[in-house]
């Protein structure tokens, strides 16, 4: 007979399932994207049925989860898996998928054994009247009496039984043991799905057939399932007699042969439509069988299987505990009583009883049934299971494993009661097609419940993966799906690892088959760091803040978040109350002589502008004596995000850090504040690059194993930086240079002279904003979106240059504005978070950038912004560094050995070649713009007509810059600050 196998029609279908829909009629795309529910029992007056062409499936409100286009089929057209795998290879035209009959070993051909092959046999090898035969024969009555079956039955007159291959090889085949009559019987379920039972018979159908023993040394079964799907499930279908649809009661028993009997003797009521019997093919399939729709009361005529075995072992009772289980089951929906026939301690079934007593005798027993009352022990039992059930169900809500088309995963407890995930190795019976899966464990739960679209990486594609952790929480995991394909994925199996997943076996190997497989339905935009942003479908820029939070004036079409390695942890992201945090940084504001710390509240906000504004990165660095509060300055702008304690992952950070991470640090603060403790980790030069890096915004580039080019990392934030020495010092202490654009981008604010005698008191409220944090900048933002400031950045931006302009004074040059930048968002931010209500009315904000100004204009750092007193003042400091060294005196008993000198000196001059004078200009200037200003200022003693340099240094014989001994000849004095301590000026 005609058959499909199920894995190539499966994978046939793929893609084309649509096609198979219109064999149908059904018009799923007429659908928004739902349609009248196709399916013949479920009157659907809402429409709820819709179809998904990229899944495959279909889902509507009548289905458990979802259908294949295979369950659509059946429940279409009311037949099983195997006819529907038929209908679906016809609606593709694969013809050649469809066979007839199976090969044997021997070469000859023999009939299928799936339920639709063995209910429709040849009309020369069907005889319907082995049924009513063997039938009667068991119950001892004629073969006219006999009540047939309700649901469809077939007779062979002689087909193949097989004993499984003699080994376990692929293309190893059954062995072909003989030919004998045989009965089918089709079974049915509540859920319309169909399966077959085939009885072997002796000739005529007078009993069963004698197929000998088999080769484990047993005798051979005469009865078998029909061939299964793989990975179908029939336990609980039944061969029927009357209507269980309409029959209120309904009466169930263990084989078939048995509820013929009690279908004998319930004969006339099975034809009113009172009752329906239903029999189910083991024990298995009895505790397993559910009620029909018209189903109002069950009876279990159950065998008593209470005799002593031969060897003395007692009864084995498995009738009984099948109809307990299925009353524990059912008792709860509707009733359930428990007949059984025969003396306590004898092994008997209602076939007996029926031969030995006749039908009164069967209907006085089930209708004297005992009521179905659970025992203490079973319901301690069934807590102990449904416990155990609640456990797998909602291990599987949470921990959504991938479906995998080669590989099938469940949860499963372990012998320890720990759920896992379990894989399931298939052990097919090659006979009857029955296959057994067995379950090994492979890993703690985890599942895949979203990708994540990368929407400012180019809308790359990630997974979002969640985890238990060792705890028994619930972890998320982001990761980018380019990193799948690397041998191992190791960081993604890092992160994993990190977040808790454990495996054993080849669990890991499994984890990332199903991570390359997922194809999750839900979808989350993903942006990979914090700030404002504007994306297609969000009516304007929105904020993500470090937790994840999306702050935005009204909601967007698509859902956001923050990528999950990206966020700061809730407890470092917020603590205490937003009045805690106000009423510490009060105590800082109105400490005297301290204005570093209203600076440091007021750039706490500073972040949001230069970000919203379009600006590129610019900060300040608090330089000075330990112990001047600098830290606190910075603890104070941190705790605005986050926790300000430095051991936590939260915004504050040690400046201790590779180049790499230092761009992770600056983009995981991007929109708010980039705070870097205590410099002195980090060589000079190493600074020097810090700062155009953190200035530009944008990472370095780098290449993927493909080399493709990843994503650079970008940032606009406002940096807080400490040291104890200036930019400049830190930057020409260690040989670099230090340019006007590092101190037009990070300005040096020296903190010499602050109040250092503050209160215990006032530091003790202070260090309250470790209790109280993480409020005060979601608070600006949604100040500055309730305002539609959000939606107004060119004038935020013009707002922003003009305060820096007016700092910088009339008639300043671009270099100095740009050097007022940042101490113009402080402003600007203090000044709206005092509007706000975030920093107290009471605070002078304008006072102290007018401090800090100060401060920085008469730093040394800020003498880069004037290149008249840049190149002097490097040619002071070379010369001061290197005197009597590679700058040496001009005498006779000196010598004169030039590859290593720089210079000479005179009573009248030093002189410099021209390698050492540009050499102490750094490459800040042209040799020739510097030898311009050095000559202009008249610090020259003398030059040629046409030049700035003498022909001939004496006695050295070339030609250098000969600089005025009284201007260069001494080393420079260093000026220690005599002023006293802070006080705002009037």
């Amino acid at each position: 007979m005609k058959f499909t196998p199920t894995r190539a029609i499966q994978s046939a279908l793929k893609g084309r399932e649509p096609e198979v829909l219109a064999a149908l009629g059904i018009d799923w795309q007429r659908g928004r994207p739902h349609i009248p529910c196709p399916y013949p029992d479920h009157a659907d007056g809402k429409p709820s049925w819709r179809f998904d062409p990229k899944k495959g499936r279909a889902f509507c409100t009548c289905i458990e989860g979802s259908h294949s286009v295979f369950d659509i089929v059946e429940k279409v057209r009311g037949i099983d898996f195997d006819a529907a795998k038929l209908f679906v290879a016809e609606s593709l035209g694969r013809a050649d998928l469809i066979r007839d009959t199976a090969a044997l070993s021997d070469g000859r051909r023999f009939p299928a054994s799936d339920p639709v092959s063995l209910l429709t046999p040849p009309v020369d090898a069907r005889d319907d009247g082995l049924i009513a035969a063997y039938l009667g024969f068991r119950l001892g009555i004629d073969a006219a009496a006999v009540p047939l079956p309700s649901t469809p039955y077939a007779g062979w007159r002689a087909y193949p039984y097989f004993d499984p291959p003699a080994s376990k090889r692929k293309d190893a085949k059954p062995i072909h043991v003989g030919d004998f009559p045989c009965a089918v019987f089709a079974q049915a379920g509540p859920d319309g799905k169909r399966h077959a039972h085939r009885i072997y018979l002796a000739e005529g159908g007078a009993g069963k057939a004698d197929p000998g023993i088999g080769p484990n040394g047993y005798p051979r079964d005469p009865k078998k399932s029909a061939r299964t799907a793989e990975g179908e499930q029939t336990a609980g279908r039944c061969v029927l007699w009357g209507d269980p649809a309409t029959a209120p009661w309904l009466i169930a028993a263990e084989g078939i042969e048995t509820a013929a009997a009690i279908a004998y003797a319930y004969a006339d009521r099975i034809a009113a439509g009172e009752i329906a019997v239903a029999a189910a093919v083991s024990t298995a399939g009895l505790a397993a069988l559910r009620p029909w729709t018209g189903t109002k009361r069950i009876t279990v005529a159950a065998d008593r299987d209470e005799a002593a075995k031969p060897d003395g072992k007692p009864g084995s009772r498995a009738g009984d505990k099948a109809a307990r289980a299925l009353g524990m089951a059912l008792h709860s929906r509707l009733p359930v009583a428990i007949a059984l026939p025969g003396a306590a301690g004898t092994g008997c079934d209602f076939l007996d009883l029926l031969r030995q007593d006749g039908p009164e005798m069967v209907r006085r027993a089930i209708d004297n049934a005992t009521a179905f009352r659970p025992s203490r022990a079973e319901l301690d039992e069934q807590t102990r299971t449904r416990g155990r059930k609640a456990a797998l169900e909602e291990t599987a809500r949470t921990y959504p494993l991938p479906a995998l088309d080669m590989l099938k995963l469940d949860y499963r407890h372990t012998e320890a009661g720990q759920v896992k995930a379990h894989k399931l190795v298939p052990d097919r019976d090659p006979d009857s097609g029955r296959t057994t899966l067995t379950p090994i464990p492979i890993a703690t739960p985890f599942g895949v419940v979203a990708r994540l679209r990368l929407a400012d990486r180019a809308d790359e594609y990630g997974l979002r993966i969640v985890v238990q952790d060792m705890n028994g929480q619930v972890r998320n995991v982001d990761i980018d799906r380019a990193d799948l394909p690397k041998r191992g994925a190791p960081e993604v199996m890092t992160a994993l690892y990190r977040a808790g997943l454990r495996v054993e076996g080849d669990g890991e190997a499994i984890v990332l088959q199903c991570l390359k497989a997922a194809d999750p339905e839900a979808e989350i935009v993903v942006l990979r760091q914090p700030g404002w942003h504007e994306l297609p479908g969000q009516p304007a820029p929105f904020f993500l803040t470090p937790t994840g939070e999306t702050i935005a004036g009204s909601p967007g079409t698509i859902s956001l978040e923050l990528h999950a390695g990206k966020r700061i942890p809730p407890d470092i992201a917020t603590s205490g109350t937003l009045d805690g945090w106000k009423n510490a940084i009060a105590a800082a504001i109105e400490a005297e002589g301290c204005p570093h710390w209203t600076l440091g509240a007021a750039a706490a906000f500073a972040g949001p502008l230069v970000a919203l504004a379009g600006l590129d990165t610019v900060g300040i660095n608090l330089s000075g004596l330990s112990s001047s509060g600098k830290s606190t300055a910075q603890r104070i702008a941190v705790s605005a995000w986050s926790s300000p304690d430095v051991r936590h992952p939260g915004l504050f950070h040690s400046a201790r850090s590779t180049d790499n991470a230092m761009e992770g640090l600056a983009e995981g603060a991007c929109g708010t504040v980039l705070v870097l403790d205590e410099l002195a980790h980090i060589p000079g030069r190493d600074v020097s690059r810090m700062i155009y890096t953190l200035a530009g915004g944008v990472g370095k580039e780098r290449m993927n194993a493909d080399t493709s080019l990843r994503t650079r990392r970008t940032w606009a934030t406002f940096a807080m930086l400490s040291a104890e020495s200036s930019l400049a010092e830190k930057v020409t202490g260690d040989g670099a240079s230090w340019s006007a654009g590092m101190a037009a981008r990070l300005a040096d604010i020296d903190v010499t002279g602050i109040d250092r005698r503050v209160g215990a008191d006032r530091l003790a409220t202070i260090d309250t904003i470790h209790r109280h944090y993480g409020h005060a900048g979601p608070a600006f933002i949604r100040a500055l979106i309730a305002r539609d400031m959000h939606n107004q950045p060119t004038g935020l931006r013009e707002e922003i240059l003009d305060a820096a302009r007016t700092l910088a004074g009339d008639g300043a040059d671009s270099a100095r504005q740009r050097a007022a930048l940042p101490f113009a968002l402080l402003q600007l931010a203090g000044e709206w978070a005092i509007e706000f209500g975030l920093l107290p009315a009471e605070c002078r904000i304008r006072q102290a950038v007018d401090w800090a100004w100060k401060k920085y204009l008469e730093s040394p750092d800020a003498t880069a912004l004037n290149p008249q007193e840049q190149t002097v003042h490097l040619l002071r400091e070379f010369t001061a560094r290197n005197w009597n060294s590679s700058i040496r005196p001009l005498d006779a008993e000196a010598g004169y050995n030039g590859r290593e000198a720089d210079g000479w000196y005179d009573d009248e001059a030093v002189y410099l070649t021209p390698a050492g004078f540009r050499k102490a200009i750094g490459g800040q200037l042209k040799e020739r713009e510097a030898a311009k200003i050095v000559k202009e200022a008249g610090l020259l003693t003398r030059h040629d007509a046409e030049h700035c340099t003498i022909r001939n240094i004496p006695k050295i014989r070339t030609r250098g810059y000969a600089l005025s001994r009284q201007q260069f000849g001494r080393e420079p004095v260093l000026a220690h600050t005599t002023e006293p301590r802070f006080a705002y000026p009037d």
